[in-house]
């Protein structure tokens, strides 16, 4: 791409760039990309760019503890975000996940904001968009956020149930990195409702597993639920 100079391939790949260094943990790479992003957007005459470029902004603000400027990227990317929907089925899932993937985002800055009941309102538009597409990404996504969302709220028993529900839904659909989270966010709520050996035997098994999926976003997380 940059010898063909700013192709509408350039802006994919830099924005698939992004995510993947998002989820290596590797955040001064992905907020550079995120920046050279969105300035590439600013030069092309559709709007759907620049919101994208946004989003990348407010993921990275997200990680890096900046849950202001999160909020405040991830929102505008909402506010203004009401593209039709693309006919194409594979297109279509991508968009779900895509959608999906910044709202559970943009939960996550409303719950460091102390903002409880918009976070749970946020996660229920995560989960109706997921049910709408039918995407199994998606609907296994918006299971992890559900769960994630309760233990922020050290719900240990809800916790349980949603990572119960990712478990069985991941291996039923072969979606085996999200098998792991099931087993880190169960082993939590095992060890808070009085069982610490069985959570601690799952949390153990989910750091292995995490790492041979290579993620290394929530690594700190896990570990502190650990």
């Amino acid at each position: 791409c940059q010898q063909l100079g700013e192709t509408p391939q350039r802006f994919q790949v830099l924005q698939g760039l992004c995510r993947f260094h998002v989820n290596r943990a590797q955040l001064p790479a992905a907020g550079a990309l995120a920046q050279e992003l969105t300035d590439l957007a600013h030069r092309q005459p559709e709007a759907g760019p620049v919101l994208e470029g946004q989003a990348a902004l407010g993921t990275v603000a997200l990680f890096r503890g900046d849950f202001v400027a999160a909020r405040a990227h991830l929102e505008h990317y909402y506010s203004c975000s009401d593209a039709p929907q693309p006919s194409a089925p594979i297109l279509y899932a991508e968009y779900c996940y895509r959608r999906g993937s910044y709202l559970a985002f943009l939960m996550q800055g409303l719950c460091g904001l102390c903002y409880a009941e918009q976070a749970q309102q946020r996660r229920a538009e995560a989960l109706a968009l997921a049910q709408q597409c039918g995407d199994p990404a998606s609907l296994a996504y918006a299971h992890m956020y559900g769960a994630v969302l309760a233990q922020l709220g050290r719900d240990a028993a809800t916790t349980a149930a949603h990572a119960e529900a990712l478990i069985a839904f991941a291996t039923a659909q072969g979606l085996a990195h999200r098998v792991v989270h099931g087993r880190l966010l169960l082993g939590w709520a095992l060890a808070m409702q009085g069982d610490a050996a069985a959570g601690v035997t799952h949390l153990q098994a989910g750091f292995e597993g995490l790492q041979r999926t290579g993620h290394k976003l929530y690594r700190p997380y896990f570990l502190g639920l650990l």
